[in-house]
């Protein structure tokens, strides 16, 4: 690569890393075929699931699927007036968070092999993305660390408010608004769930199974009246040492900010959004 490359000129090193990966991992005529894979080992990784029995789990409304579809605004109309929040304000409702969580990553069908189906596409059927909730101000929850269990519907408190400060300091590419939102939603891979099938490869479908289910988590909040922006710049080592996971099998690649949206600024002019770029 040219050293001329904008992106390139301070992180040659990084970005020759990331190439090479890419490059080791180009598919060739004839790969990636169809293999027959043995369906009770199937079952074995692709509904596994994270579980705290120790822990209590706080348990999320029901979603009322018609009631739902009735209240919301059509779906272009969602997407046109969906944008990233900066500024927060008022409490999210338990409602609220559960109608986004169970949108995004919620169990929609099981058919009769066992394969529970989700309502965001990920490779294999595999799922390999699990959701904390770093909670500050949700009606009805207590301030701290819970993950999202998508079968039981529900939040395993797995951490108390300390540890949940801990995690949203570290989310240092929000410092200057995560403080007003509601909560902060970290995405995990469970790599071994993907990989395990696509080997190497498997790396690249997992960030893609990641983009896919942030993408469900903002269209889903604009639905129901929250908002979201999306967070790249953290400090994965301390999450990772709060959240209790698995290096390198476990690791947290995405986070967002979710809230009330402060009226002031839903609609945001040009004029100002340009402003931030310069």
């Amino acid at each position: 690569m040219s050293g001329s490359h904008a992106f390139a000129t301070n992180h040659q090193d990084e970005v020759d890393s990331a190439l090479k990966y890419m490059v080791n991992t180009f598919m060739q005529p004839g790969d990636g075929q169809s293999v027959k894979l043995d369906l009770k080992r199937y079952l074995e990784v692709a509904n596994r699931n994270r579980e705290y029995p120790a822990f209590p789990l706080v348990k999320l409304p029901q979603v009322d699927m018609e009631s739902l579809k009735a209240a919301q605004a059509p779906f272009c109309e969602i997407l046109v007036q969906r944008e990233s929040v900066r500024e927060y304000s008022g409490t999210l409702s338990l409602l609220q968070l559960s109608q986004i969580l169970f949108l995004s990553a919620g169990i929609r069908k099981t058919d009769s092999n066992g394969t529970l189906y989700r309502h965001y596409p990920s490779a294999g059927g595999l799922f390999p993305i699990d959701i904390f909730v770093c909670v500050q101000n949700v009606e009805g929850v207590e301030p701290g660390v819970y993950c999202y269990d998508p079968r039981e519907h529900g939040l395993w408190h797995i951490g108390a408010r300390d540890a949940s400060e801990v995690c949203l300091k570290a989310l240092t590419g929000a410092l200057s608004f995560i403080g007003g939102a509601s909560c902060a939603l970290l995405l995990s891979a469970d790599l071994d769930k993907t990989l395990w099938k696509y080997g190497g490869r498997g790396l690249r479908y997992v960030f893609l199974d990641c983009g896919h289910l942030a993408q469900n988590l903002s269209v889903s909040a604009q639905a129901c009246g929250a908002g979201t922006c999306g967070i790249g710049g953290f400090c994965e080592n301390e999450i990772h040492r709060v959240l209790g996971l698995a290096v390198p099998d476990e690791m947290v690649l995405y986070a967002l900010a979710l809230g009330v949206p402060k009226k002031s600024t839903m609609t945001k002019t040009v004029q100002n959004s340009a402003e931030r770029y310069l």
